[in-house]
């Protein structure tokens, strides 16, 4: 019944967790978080280059007064050992294990006071930004940075260090990039989110596909 709700969901658009999610969260829900690890990292040439199609080839001259545009991640570590990674692609990721280093990459420590419960980490930014904010992506809003810094600010466990880390002003970026190509770009990504959805939910028991991390603005 689950997965016949699931499949339904998907198709009419009704925000859900991914399947991949409530399977970390039917597993690990009750473990304890005992460590956060934010991480930056420049977008990748994939992602470079699929802004220049979408803008036309105008992406760096759109982007000349920004050094770098980056991916916003965090690594989440278990009081039972696991290790998790966090993030907002297409759609919600939260899944075992870490993403390789890549070159350029920073990290900062969440300063954290004690343990949480990843089920109420995650329940309570859910209810901070409403179920559909929380999985929907949008790449000037909804994004990878403002998913984040919600998770961070709904269980308070931010500093103005860490705000300033991972938010990065892209209103000149939304303001020269053409309406055209923020609607194009703002459709890919809901296409591949409920393409990606929908394996999950017919082919995977357990778990779920997670595919590349680089969304187009995180």
């Amino acid at each position: 019944m689950e997965k016949i709700r699931g499949i339904i969901g998907s198709l009419l658009g009704i925000p859900t967790l991914p399947k991949s999610v409530r399977n970390v969260l039917k597993q690990y829900g009750a473990s304890n978080i005992t460590s956060i690890q934010v991480n930056r990292a420049p977008l990748s040439n994939v992602a470079e280059g699929l802004l220049s199609l979408v803008t036309l080839g105008k992406w760096k001259q759109i982007r000349e007064n920004y050094d770098e545009i980056y991916h916003i991640y965090a690594v989440l570590k278990l009081s039972t050992g696991q290790t998790l990674l966090l993030e907002k692609n297409e759609t919600v990721v939260l899944k075992e294990g870490r993403p390789k280093p890549e070159k350029g990459n920073q990290t900062m420590a969440v300063p954290m006071t004690g343990p949480i419960p990843l089920a109420e980490f995650i329940d309570k930014t859910v209810k901070r930004m409403g179920l559909s904010d929380y999985t929907t992506y949008s790449p000037f809003s909804l994004n990878c940075q403002n998913f984040l810094l919600n998770h961070l600010q709904a269980n308070s466990i931010i500093s103005p260090q860490l705000k300033e880390f991972i938010y990065q002003d892209t209103k000149q970026l939304i303001e020269r990039t053409p309406s055209f190509s923020r609607w194009l770009g703002k459709a890919i990504t809901d296409i591949a989110g409920k393409g990606r959805e929908l394996v999950e939910e017919v082919a995977y028991k357990r778990g779920g596909l997670v595919r590349g991390r680089r969304r187009f603005i995180s």
